[in-house]
């Protein structure tokens, strides 16, 4: 009877622990420090920040204005409580009258004017057949135009992974530059959903958008200003210098023009922006300089032969390289990339968290 009596309680005590074990566990994503927003910038955060919304009326609120409407970047992590499946909301119309909201929309607002002038990255949630057993819940991503009242919804992207897809926080993340908006969004981690052509050169205002019967929890929202890449990745080196300098012969076998092959990429997290030639030059850090010299379709009018598109670092593996890259839009890669040579004429690079490689041929 001790023996069953004691045995019960070594068991019991096991069970505990491995209770107080998995109740101890947690899990940490690079969106927890907010990649690159980690330090600096314009911090907005309150603990809990919800906002509900009652009425049939479309509400914003604009968090912060700028006189800079390019080159910046903003990031929020939102959830909306309400988008869970069958849920119905009770909202009110201007009369009071109860109206019952079946779907809720929320989501991020920029170049806000008033209620009848704004851009806006519109999330809703659906499903295919609510409680059927091959039904399907997804997210639908629009960038809608409105103006003078009229909205125009530019384009419409259906998520159906990546994303928390119920009453948890994504994270949304927004790039401006001179002529296009990135729009990233992910649960766990980023994914580029859109890289859409517009003028974002006027008065800023963003802010998040609560549609009727939403109730918007934002956790923190960050804006920051981008360097200029553009004057940044400017070398001195023309296409005239980088002939005249390969002329000169007695130049390594990394050294030369190269031109891409082929690319094994997911398209929801690499975009390729052009079939690259690059012109590889040593430089005085004892690694190499990934010079542009033709081939890009996005950003065709940014990019002039002799601008950095990457840097390899030489590592204590032969062939092996760490690789900064410059993608289309001038953002660069750095997260675990890397290079490799093989048999003297094939230049592969990896991208590791974005789950593709692109490689180039030696001419």
């Amino acid at each position: 009877m001790k023996l069953n009596k004691a045995l019960f309680l070594c068991l019991a005590l096991i069970i505990c622990s491995l209770n107080v074990i998995k109740g101890q566990s947690k899990y940490y994503t690079h969106l927890n420090n907010f990649g690159e927003f980690n330090c600096g910038g314009t911090r907005i955060k309150n603990n809990v920040l919800v906002d509900l919304n009652n009425s049939l009326d479309n509400r914003f609120n604009v968090i912060t204005t700028s006189d800079n409407g390019s080159n910046l970047s903003c990031l929020v992590r939102i959830a909306n409580r309400n988008n869970t499946e069958g849920r119905v909301v009770t909202v009110y119309d201007k009369d009071g009258n109860k109206i019952k909201q079946k779907k809720t929309e929320w989501g991020f607002v920029w170049n806000y004017l008033d209620d009848d002038n704004y851009y806006v990255l519109k999330l809703s949630c659906n499903n295919t057949a609510l409680h059927d057993v091959f039904d399907q819940r997804s997210m639908t991503c629009e960038v809608v135009k409105v103006e003078n009242g009229v909205s125009k919804c530019l384009e419409s992207i259906e998520l159906l992974k990546g994303v928390n897809l119920y009453d948890k926080l994504n994270t949304i993340k927004v790039d401006f530059a001179e002529n296009y908006v990135k729009l990233s969004i992910g649960d766990k981690k980023l994914q580029l959903i859109t890289n859409i052509s517009l003028c974002c050169d006027n008065v800023f205002n963003v802010g998040y958008f609560v549609g009727s019967g939403a109730e918007i929890e934002v956790e923190r929202f960050v804006v920051k200003k981008i360097e200029d890449n553009l004057t940044m990745l400017e070398t001195g080196w023309t296409k005239t210098s980088i002939e005249d300098y390969f002329s000169g012969g007695n130049r390594d076998y990394v050294e030369g023009i190269w031109s891409y092959l082929d690319r094994n990429i997911d398209e929801d997290y690499l975009k390729l922006g052009g079939k690259y030639k690059l012109a590889i030059i040593k430089n005085d850090k004892g690694g190499y300089d990934l010079l542009y010299y033709d081939g890009a379709m996005v950003n065709a009018d940014k990019w002039r032969c002799g601008m950095l598109k990457g840097r390899l670092t030489k590592t204590n593996f032969k062939d092996i390289y760490d690789l900064v890259w410059w993608g289309s839009v001038m953002d660069g890669f750095d997260d675990d990339t890397y290079a490799t040579l093989t048999d003297f004429s094939i230049l592969t690079l990896f991208f590791p968290i974005e789950k593709g490689q692109i490689r180039f041929v030696k001419m």
